[in-house]
């Protein structure tokens, strides 16, 4: 005889949700707690229980600049379609004067001269639809800079889902996941010292430090529309290690690029690149800046390392199937061509050094 009732469990994993959340800590480091609340809400979608009326989830982010909001998004979007570059993106630096307006939501019908076309279209909205995906993700970069016009506008797409446009066409945001990043807060907050420094505020009273941010937000943006977001995530300082997995992962990313253009690009050279962890130190204090986070580590990696590489391969000092190796030699970085067939443990030996 069967029993009158059989245990489930709410914590077991979904593969699909687990694969998304794999492939964004693989981009964003150091931001579970953010990671986490996309998921919530993503789940909401595959199980079809999400609320009618309303856009699909909407998140507020807050935190220093540098620290992966806009990347989480992205890495969101890659994800869901396979292409970041699907997001709409709304630079609301451009939105903070009230006529900007129109640019979002087009022309009135009476204007005269060239019309302007609605940014919130449904067809922009809509950009990264798929036979099979139906979502779209739009993000408001630096919302605390958009006038006050828009975060109305913004108000009411959060209680109705729905826009009407100039031309009185309706844009529908059920479908949609609509993300606002913020720096706001940061005066209350010291985060400008060294890497690995945890403020005070976040180590002794994390709630404390939340709430400061989360009431200048309530200021900045109004109760009313703070009220409205589903999640209000706030993104911590990273930590030293955490910034040393990022340049792994800026690393990495090198290298597929690498790869990408000798499978691409007809006279491109394979070779490989190896880095000493003296010479990724060197990069991590240049690329340290307490007021950008991991930002200016990317600049430093796309202006430095790629810039001395790709000197390199254009003056052909980098031949097919060469090893790169990269190391640190009197506080400079020194670039030396591992001889063809050695193996890694052999780095300091049998190499013809390049001058780039």
């Amino acid at each position: 005889m069967s029993p009158a009732y059989r245990d489930v469990d709410p914590s077991k994993s979904s593969p699909v949700v687990d694969n998304l959340r794999r492939s964004m800590r693989e981009r964003v480091i150091g931001q579970t707690e953010a990671i986490e609340a996309i998921l919530r809400m993503y789940k909401k979608n595959l199980a079809g229980l999400n609320i009618p009326g309303k856009p699909l989830g909407s998140f507020l982010f807050l935190g220093p600049t540098g620290v992966g909001k806009s990347e989480l998004v992205k890495a969101f979007a890659e994800g869901i379609y396979g292409d970041s570059s699907k997001v709409l993106t709304i630079n609301c630096t451009e939105l903070s004067e009230d006529h900007f307006i129109t640019k979002l939501i087009g022309s009135p019908p009476s204007y005269v001269g060239d019309a302007v076309e609605p940014i919130l279209s449904q067809e922009n909205l809509d950009r990264g639809h798929t036979d099979k995906v139906k979502i779209s993700i739009m993000v408001f970069e630096e919302f605390e800079k958009a006038d006050y016009k828009i975060k109305k506008l913004l108000l009411q797409i959060l209680e109705e889902a729905v826009l009407v446009t100039n031309k009185n066409r309706k844009t529908n945001f059920e479908r949609a996941f609509i993300f606002m990043t913020s720096n706001i807060g940061l005066r209350e907050i010291d985060v400008s010292s060294q890497p690995g420094f945890k403020p005070a505020k976040i180590t002794s009273d994390r709630e404390r430090f939340e709430k400061t941010l989360l009431n200048v937000a309530r200021r900045e943006f109004s109760p009313e529309l703070v009220g409205r977001v589903n999640e209000k995530v706030i993104f911590k300082p990273l930590s030293l290690a955490e910034l040393r997995l990022i340049l792994e992962v800026q690393i990495n990313n090198l290298r597929r690029l690498i790869l990408g253009q000798a499978s691409t690009r007809q006279g491109f050279p394979q070779f490989s690149l190896l880095i000493t962890e003296e010479a990724k130190e060197y990069i991590l204090g240049l690329g340290w800046n307490p007021k950008e986070g991991a930002r200016q580590l990317r600049h430093v990696v796309g202006d430095i390392l790629l810039a001395d590489i790709s000197q390199l391969v254009i003056t052909e000092q980098i031949q097919p199937n060469d090893t790169l190796l990269v190391n640190l030699d009197s506080s400079k970085l020194k670039y030396s061509i591992q001889a063809v067939g050695a193996f890694p443990e052999a780095l300091f030996k049998n190499r013809r050094s390049v001058r780039s």
